[in-house]
């Protein structure tokens, strides 16, 4: 027997005799499927007949983050609410459009129309169609409805507008405090683009009022979630004002230096 041996083979009668149990190297890996409510454990929201208030604004909860690094599983939030709009790249079938699935979903589960507005834009794979029920959206368009779009974008630039003049009544800059000062509750909104590079491809002429929207939206409530395959797709005149920034699968180990700067991984 060698000294390794008698050294491994006493730690181990002792670990029996004083019941102890090694500590693991990292946590058991994640389920396949999680469920939202397994996730985000947070009181209010949908009860099953209405929606209860929550102590939370725009925190989205999409799923459980697992960082074997620091040995920690904690649930994945996206704080638009705070940090405002958010573009999200990936590879092609890597999970771009499950991502906005989870994030329309858990917006709606989390906050009552009255708390946020949501309008899509379809250039994937048509499957967000099955949210045009819900009563926060507002609609669903799909990259062949040319005139349904313009419509959506000449209607969130007027309500733009429009906010702009109301804030500027109370002398104020963010949609928070205009509800704090004038008493009054209007919803946030989220526009979500999926592929954002058929978009500029179908739409160039309209990529100004996108611009627009990263640009002056956030503090109005007005907030864009974008996805895209490229990161060239998404023009630096938005992403200089888009302070969350995702990635999934990249094809380009390069590109995540491009997204999320230098990392320790």
């Amino acid at each position: 027997k060698t000294q390794l041996e008698a050294v491994v083979e006493h730690i181990a009668d002792l670990s029996a005799k004083e019941a102890l149990q090694p500590q693991k190297l990292w946590l058991d890996s994640l389920r396949e499927t999680i469920y939202h409510c397994e996730a985000d454990k947070r009181s209010g929201g949908w009860n099953g007949e209405g929606w209860e208030e929550t102590d939370h604004w725009l925190k989205p909860i999409l799923g459980i983050v697992d960082n074997p690094y620091e040995q920690t599983q904690l649930p994945l939030m996206v704080d638009i609410g705070k940090e405002g709009s958010l573009v999200l790249f990936g590879a092609p079938g890597t999970g771009k459009t499950t991502f906005l699935q989870s994030l329309i979903y858990a917006l709606a589960m989390n906050y009552s129309p009255d708390d946020v507005n949501i309008y899509v834009m379809d250039f994937g794979g048509r499957t967000l169609g099955y949210f045009s029920d819900l009563p926060h959206v507002g609609g669903v368009v799909f990259s062949d409805e040319e005139e349904k779009i313009e419509k959506l974008l000449k209607l969130v630039t007027r309500e733009l507008d429009n906010r702009k003049r109301l804030f500027s009544e109370f002398n104020v800059g963010n949609i928070q405090a205009y509800m704090q000062s004038s008493g009054q509750k209007i919803p946030a909104i989220v526009i979500v683009i999926d592929n954002y590079s058929v978009f500029t491809e179908l739409y160039a002429d309209d990529e100004p009022v996108i611009v627009s929207l990263s640009r002056d939206g956030g503090n109005y409530g007005i907030n864009l979630v974008i996805t895209s395959s490229s990161i060239n797709s998404v023009k630096s005149k938005i992403l200089q004002n888009v302070r969350l920034m995702m990635t999934l699968q990249l094809n380009d180990k390069y590109d995540y230096t491009s997204v999320l700067g230098q990392t320790n991984g």
